[in-house]
């Protein structure tokens, strides 16, 4: 089985593709600054505890 491509076609399958990669790169870099925005405002909370319960909040979790 011979499979025949014009270069074309070739050039505008590629084409697909990188768009499809590069759209997915761009959900995946919008995932992380959604999480790091997250996390940043996060840590400001927990910043803005008292000692105390920063203490509290802090002790370790049960395995």
């Amino acid at each position: 089985m011979v499979l025949e491509l014009s270069s074309e076609e070739a050039a505008k399958d590629l084409r697909f593709i990188k768009s499809k990669q590069v759209s997915e790169i761009d959900s995946i870099k919008n995932k992380i600054n959604k999480n790091e925005q997250k996390r940043i405002a996060e840590e400001a909370w927990y910043q803005s505890l008292s000692p105390l319960k920063r203490f509290f909040r802090s002790s370790p979790k049960p395995s």
